[in-house]
């Protein structure tokens, strides 16, 4: 091998020595070729490694948003969920109310109305009894004093109301409220007040045109 070197380096014209830091340069270089290769390459595969974490890290980050976003996507359904139920209900509520209203309306219209259909007749009643009864005396009485109630009714002028008429139109309107199931007669109300047969008819009157007061056949009642 060395008669090679020598020989190929004297035919080129260089010394033996010179052929020799020849070959070391060469082999040196070689050297740090094959090393800049293997960290080129090391480089490489870092940077490889480095990219497939980057991704796994992506990857990841996406896969965990989704999860996230699935997540608030079931909270916010079962809280429309949840509000929808809970209108449901109230409505639900509500209706019972109105209908519970409802019903407690009818069956207080129907008390009501059974109530004054029995008031009324039990005043029909009364004012039957009252008929017999007044045409039982009427028989009794003479046909001029029945006359003479009606006529001083109807003919009479109340006039000025005083403060006299007022008090005892307040008197005879309670007394009258005291007998709402039987009424009274004029005679009945002029025995009660000590009244003439002017004043009674006076004071009926002054009722009557108030609304206060009504004649039903020979007998007063309050209205």
């Amino acid at each position: 091998m060395t008669t090679q070197v020598e020989a190929r380096a004297s035919g080129l014209g260089i010394t033996r020595d010179d052929a020799e830091r020849a070959g070391t340069g060469g082999r040196v270089r070689h050297g740090e070729t094959q090393r800049e290769g293997e960290v080129q390459r090391e480089v490489a595969q870092r940077g490889r490694d480095v990219a497939a974490q980057l991704r796994g890290y992506g990857d990841a980050r996406v896969s965990r948003g989704r999860e996230v976003r699935a997540g608030l996507a079931r909270e916010i359904v079962a809280l429309h969920q949840a509000e929808a139920q809970r209108d449901g209900e109230a409505q639900r509520e509500m209706a019972q109310r109105r209908q519970d209203i409802a019903q407690r309306g009818r069956e207080v219209t129907t008390w009501l109305r059974g109530y004054s259909d029995e008031q009324v007749r039990m005043q029909r009643t009364a004012a039957t009894m009252q008929v017999g009864r007044a045409g039982a005396v009427a028989v009794a009485t003479p046909a001029s004093t029945l006359e003479e109630e009606q006529e001083a009714v109807e003919r009479a002028q109340v006039g000025e109301v005083t403060e006299e008429l007022s008090t005892l139109s307040e008197r005879v309107f309670e007394y009258l409220a005291n007998h709402h199931l039987d009424g009274a007669r004029l005679t009945a109300i002029e025995e009660e007040f000590g009244l003439s047969r002017f004043e009674s008819a006076r004071v009926v009157r002054n009722l009557i045109n108030d609304g206060k007061a009504e004649k039903r056949d020979l007998l007063y009642f309050v209205v």
